[in-house]
Order: C-alpha cells, then structure tokens, then sequence
C-alpha cells in the first residue's frame, strides 16, 4: 500500500491540537449508538486499534475523495472502520457522524489512492497509522532507500526532522548510550531536554550508537554510517509579532454554506410540491385562474431556486477570499519563520566560533597540565635530595624554588628579590581591594618577585594569588605586616618577614 500524508484544513488542524483520545477509550465511544460521542467529548482526536491495525480519527473531517461502491450502511463509527480494516487494501474511511447521509449510505472508503481531508463538521475521518523506518531493528532502515534520505516524525509532541549520512558537528561522546534504534534514541533524547542526536547506522563502537548533542550546537556534517534527528523549533519567540487567524471568517463562510444548502432543500421541496400542483391541476382540468394559479407558484418556486443558486455563487466567492486570507497568512508566517532561521544561524555560528576557542584553551591547559607534571617530577626529585629552607611545610620539609604554591608549600618561606615572604596557602582573613594595585604574573613566585620589586612610594608587604592561578592576577598590599591568617579562603597570601 502506498503511505500518503493527509492534509487537514484549518479546523481539524486546531482541534488536533486540543486533546487526544488513549487507544483503550476510543473504541467505547465510537461504538456508542450516539455516532458522535467520541467527538462531543472533548477531544476532537484519537487512536483505535482494530484487527491488528492502528487507525487515527479525526472529528469534522472528511475525505475529499469518497468511493461510493465502496458505501455502506452501519450502526457507528466503529463498525464503520472495522469495514476498513477488513481490507487489506483499505487505508482511509469516513463515517457520517450526523445529518443526511448521501446515496442512504453513512460509511465511504478512499476513491484511489488520494487521502486528502478536507473540513466538514459532520464527518468523522479514520486514517490508518503505519510505524516510523526509524522504529525498525534494522538500524539502517531509514537510509537503506536511496530515493529518500530525509523526514519528519512526531516525537513527544513536538516535529523533529531526520537526514541520513549525517552526524552533528558538536555530539556529546560522555553521553553516548546503547539505543534499540534511532527512535529509541531519539526518545531518550526529548525526555531528557536535548534537542538532537546522532545515530550510528552501520558498524559497531564500544562508546555506543546514540549520542546527544553538546549544547545548542546542531551543525551537522556528512558521515555515511550515522544518521541525525533534529528537533524543529515551530515557535517563534522573536519578534513578538501576532499571527493572522482566518478562523472567524473560515467559520462564518461553513455556517453561510449550511444555510444556503439548507434553503436550496427548501426551494427543492417548494418546487416538487408546485409540480405536484400543477400536475393535479392539469389532470382534473381545473379552471384557467387555478391552473394560472399553479404556474404562477411553479415560477415563483424556480425564481427561490434561482436566488438559492446565487447566494452559492456568493458563497464561493467567500469561500475564495478567506483562502485568499489564509495564503496571505501563510506568506506572512513564512516571512517570520525566514527571519528566526537567520537569527537561528547566526546563533550557531557563534557557538561554533566559541567551541573552536573552548578547543584551543582545552588544548593550552593540556599543555600546562603536561609542564606542571613534568615540573612535579623534576621537584619530587629535588625534594629527595633533603634539601632544607627556613620554615616549615606539613611535611616539616619546604621546596626551595617553586613555581606556583600548593598545600604541601603551606608555612613555608619563599626568596624572592632581596625578600622573604612566609607562604599561608589558601588561607586570606580581609579580601579586598589592593592599594598598589593587581598587575598580571606567570605564577605564584612571580607575584612574590613583584611584590619584591615593587617601585612606589609605599612598601609592598603581603601579595595574593588565587589558589587555582586561573585568573593569573597579582593583588599586592602596603598593609597588613604581621597579620597571620587562618580563614579559609580561594586565595593564597605571602606575608613579607
């Protein structure tokens, strides 16, 4: 069978999004001898499983293209889909929910293989529901067809677009995860609020086949053994501008339809029984004033006719502004949605521009993180050579040349210039501004070097560094001489002896 998209009008578009019907309460309700309970109940939508077969309803639709060798007479709604269901061939019904039922038949199925709706608040339109490529065990079902390479799938209420050989720029290796398929993935992705994934299609890695985006980055690049679901942002937050709603003028042209229809009936009904008149008349050969009579009421039921077939044409012509309305919608939407695309891109140009820095700093701290190793190793080796200072350290043992000051340097005494500074690390009872200012320094000794040789008409007697070194700032102070610290503290102080 072959699988089309049914395209729903305005109205059933925004009952969709009401509220929906759970498979288990559909089928009570369409079975209900008031054929349109499932609808007067609130949710305008659901799901029924009938034989097997998963089919979704949708209440004041109708499909455009009705077979009428395949109408019947049912009870309701349920048995009406489950004459669908009984055919193999059979992909879409509408039901009759109420009003006159055409040719005395309230159950239609699709005419070929066309299974557009269209709205019409009497119907009740059943679809079948067929599993996503991207639920299969096959992990490249989905890119296995080399006709299609990309689509769209509903996942936790929200649209997400897959593309096959294709991989994320940015993905998040620390959460790679094992996944039953790229559904699944994409699944435990929305319920953990991340808006993109990877899948390994072909292949095996022992880091696993799913991986979540890092960040807001959803730059995506080719890789012919992944594919990628990305979630499609349908909101647009910037600029607040209202969208136009053709929904009152929409409801006024069916309402102004109905009417019409429900006159020409009328005039339909005056015309017969004129005829009928005017057929007695003539076969009981009446006066001529009586049969004048009839012909006279025979052209007056032609001329209601008449104006019924006008006040359609007028109809129409509504019909066709509110359409012209709705596109003029549409184009405006599109304008808005172009422009929250460009912010959209400029956005993740930045975040690539910021990811490539977050590297090249990754890559320098790599490197620092390899020269303090090496340093360490170079100082545990100098340390076995028991060389002692003047202070003392937690082990009783102080470095004599240090680079930047750790726990172990707690108490000791440190050279630098014609100085001496005593080291409390991490230690720091007034933080505050310094009064010689904060200069930048390469490290913990370098402060101490500056402090040393600090020019001015004051005398540099304690500096503070901050213990991770991270913002590599020297605060140096002209007060303070003398005061032992003992609080806690992100910073490290030298006080001068």
């Amino acid at each position: 069978m072959i699988v089309k998209s049914a395209l729903l009008l305005l109205g059933a578009a925004s009952a969709f999004a009401q509220s929906q019907i759970p498979i288990g309460s559909s089928s009570v309700c369409l079975s209900s001898a008031t054929p349109n309970d499932c609808c007067n109940s609130g949710a305008p939508t659901g799901k029924v499983t009938i034989d097997d077969r998963i089919f979704e309803f949708t209440c004041g639709s109708a499909l455009q293209s009705l077979n009428p060798k395949k109408a019947q007479k049912v009870n309701n709604a349920h048995e009406c889909a489950k004459l669908c269901a009984d055919d193999v061939s059979c992909e879409s019904s509408s039901f009759k929910a109420y009003g006159k039922a055409p040719r005395g038949s309230n159950c239609f199925f699709v005419l070929g293989d066309n299974l557009d709706q269209k709205s019409d608040s009497e119907w009740i339109t059943f679809s079948e529901v067929f599993p996503s490529c991207l639920a299969s065990d096959d992990r490249n079902a989905c890119c296995s067809d080399q006709t299609k390479q990309e689509g769209e799938i509903v996942i936790e209420n929200a649209r997400w677009k897959w593309t096959c050989k294709s991989i994320l720029n940015s993905p998040n290796t620390k959460k790679s995860i094992p996944a039953a398929n790229a559904l699944d993935c994409a699944t435990l992705c929305a319920l953990d609020n991340c808006e993109a994934i990877s899948f390994r299609t072909l292949g095996e890695h022992k880091a696993g086949n799913c991986f979540f985006v890092l960040g807001t980055n959803k730059d995506q690049g080719p890789a012919p053994k992944f594919l990628t679901i990305v979630k499609v942002e349908d909101e647009i937050v910037e600029p607040p501008k209202p969208e136009p709603d053709c929904a009152e003028e929409k409801e006024q042209c069916i309402q102004d339809k109905k009417e019409c229809n429900d006159k020409k009936e009328s005039c339909k009904n005056d015309l017969e029984q004129a005829e009928h008149k005017l057929e007695i008349c003539q076969q009981n050969q009446v006066d001529p004033a009586k049969l004048a009579q009839c012909e006279a009421d025979k052209l007056a039921s032609q001329n209601a006719e008449e104006d019924c077939r006008r006040h359609s044409g007028e109809i129409e012509e509504k019909k066709k502004e509110c359409r012209a309305e709705q596109q003029k919608c549409e184009l405006e939407k599109g304008d808005l949605n172009i422009q929250k695309q460009q912010c959209e891109n400029d956005k993740n140009k930045l975040n690539l521009d910021l990811t490539n820095k977050d590297d090249e700093i990754a890559a320098l701290n790599s490197q620092i993180t390899s020269l303090n190793s090496k340093f360490d190793a170079l100082q545990q080796s100098y340390n076995a050579l028991n060389v002692d200072c003047n202070g003392e350290g937690p082990d009783g043992k102080c470095r004599t040349n240090l680079y930047d000051a750790e726990p172990r340097d707690d108490q000791c005494i440190i050279a630098a210039g014609n100085e001496k500074f005593k080291i409390h690390y991490a230690k720091l009872d007034d933080p505050g501004p310094a009064d010689l200012g904060t200069g930048r320094a390469n490290s913990f000794k370098d402060c101490a070097e500056k402090c040393a040789n600090y020019k001015g008409a004051k005398k540099c007697v304690r500096f503070m560094w901050k213990t991770d070194g991270n913002d590599r700032a020297c605060y140096m102070r002209s007060t303070g001489l003398g005061v032992v610290p003992t609080k806690s503290s992100l910073f490290s102080s030298g006080q001068l002896l």
